[in-house]
């Protein structure tokens, strides 16, 4: 049996407790400032695109026995090495705007004080050592994200329940169908993460029933996330929009807290360390494959150049928030739904296609005996 460095159970993981968290920060506050209450409805299409790139990646490692990248360079070793490293700089341009949300995340959740200048310093730290550690890393990572995220999103969303009123989320289609489609569109980062997957099936080999245990995993995640979405609309309603790192604020209404004090911030910091794991994700896998399309023995220096290089990207772009923000999420939307949604498609269809006209050759010469 081929070993591989990602297996069905870690990718299962992966999809449904790691790659949800990367949606319950910023992306609730952004989607009730368009739509409102119609918020589940750009989500259930994000989510939808989402999926289908999923889908195409996996059946294209399915009939191949290899991800496209791995595919590319197999045809044409330098052709294979360029389409790296473009990747490469598209994910480290995508880890923008989750940086710079990480950082406001962890000023606001863990500092009692005004920040330092180098309070999000230990991030990168812990962000260089895991970029070291290859695509293995991401599978032990998804080891664990069962017990550091289901535990405590269970007992938030229990705490949300009781204070939540549902019948915020009504009426349905209260904006018009465009104006949900827009807001997808402008929202199109926190969906494209078929930008993780090219790469990440380049560590996956398929085996027979891995899509039993893949895709219902995926199917939980998307579902943690509209009931996260809903719940937190159905507390804060018209003012979820100002309401900011919403993962922080969903279970602080629950009654008895204001005996106990704020105890949900314990299960907060636990989904935390999974939004660390989750924000270094595209800078470990564009470290892995600059490593690739450079031919490079040693990734210690090239992780710590890029990671400082972020750093102090990630400061210079904090001042200037208000400008870069819209535009890493926004301006650049096409650019990731073209890498992390077309792209896959495309390459799904070519070997559907390649197959098809295998086939027909095969029954063409068979007649012709």
């Amino acid at each position: 049996m081929k070993r591989t460095a990602i297996n069905a159970r870690q990718l299962g993981f992966f999809l449904a407790f790691l790659l949800p968290v990367g949606k319950l920060s910023e992306l609730p506050s952004l989607l009730s400032g368009k739509v409102g209450g119609d918020l589940l409805l750009p989500a259930f299409l994000g989510l939808t695109v989402e999926f289908l790139s999923l889908f195409a990646l996996f059946s294209f490692t399915k009939k191949t026995g290899m991800g496209p990248l791995a595919y590319a360079e197999k045809k044409n070793a330098k052709l294979g090495r360029v389409l790296r490293v473009a990747l490469a700089a598209v994910l480290l341009v995508y880890s923008l705007p989750f940086l710079l949300d990480l950082e406001k995340f962890c000023n606001v959740t863990f500092s009692d004080t005004e920040p330092t200048f180098f309070s999000f310093a230990p991030f990168f730290i812990l962000c260089g050592f895991i970029c070291t550690k290859g695509i293995k890393a991401v599978g032990r990572s998804a080891d664990l994200c069962p017990v550091l995220f289901f535990l405590p999103f269970a007992m938030l969303t229990v705490l949300a329940f009781s204070s939540a009123d549902l019948s915020s989320l009504l009426p349905v289609f209260e904006k018009p169908l465009f104006t949900n489609v827009a807001t997808f569109f402008q929202t199109a980062p926190f969906f494209s993460s078929g930008l993780l997957f090219l790469p990440l099936f380049d560590g996956y080999h398929y085996h027979e029933g891995d899509e039993k245990k893949i895709f219902p995993l995926y199917f939980t995640g998307a579902a943690a996330v509209l009931l996260f979405l809903a719940l937190f609309y159905g507390l804060y309603g018209p003012l979820a929009v100002s309401e900011h790192y919403a993962i922080t604020k969903i279970g602080m209404f629950f009654p008895a807290l204001s005996t106990l004090g704020r105890t949900d911030l314990f299960f907060v910091y636990l989904i935390t360390v999974v939004l660390f794991f989750f924000t270094a994700l595209p800078v470990q896998l564009a470290v892995g494959e600059l490593q690739k399309g450079f031919q490079l023995q040693n990734s210690l220096l090239l992780s710590t150049l890029i990671n400082l290089a972020l750093f102090f990207a990630v400061l210079f772009l904090n001042r200037r928030y208000n400008t870069v923000y819209p535009f890493f999420i926004k301006t650049l939307a096409p650019l990731y739904l073209v890498v992390g949604f077309l792209l896959p498609l495309l390459v799904y269809l070519g070997i559907l296609l390649k197959r098809r006209g295998q086939v027909r050759v095969e029954r063409r010469n068979k007649h012709a005996r």
